[in-house]
């Protein structure tokens, strides 16, 4: 009984643990994405160097399509990042998150 105990608190553990360093991740990438912001709080860009693997970077986006009150040629719109997949290229280079501009 108390072995059964013992195995449980150490799998309790490991669950903790994993969603501690799933945060200490999160956290990590907030303050680089802060790091982005320079003074007045206009945006800094930030670039990310990406290695294609099994034919993708990792990421989905969303976006881009010009607006029909634009007389502008680029889209005011923007390009975003809708997704980025769990262990891929992108999600490893620790910087491109969900919302991002591309």
């Amino acid at each position: 009984q108390v072995s059964a105990l013992q195995s449980e608190v150490q799998l309790t553990a490991l669950k903790y643990q994993k969603k501690f360093n799933e945060y200490m991740v999160h956290i990590s990438n907030i303050s680089k994405n802060l790091a982005g912001y320079g003074k007045g709080g206009e945006i800094k860009p930030l670039t990310i160097a990406l290695h294609r693997e099994n034919d993708t970077l990792g990421f989905n986006i969303i976006g881009g399509r010009p607006s029909p009150d634009s007389e502008e040629d680029s889209s005011s719109e923007g390009i975003y990042v809708s997704k980025v997949m769990e262990k891929g290229p992108a999600d490893r280079a620790d910087g491109l998150q969900v919302h991002d501009r591309i």
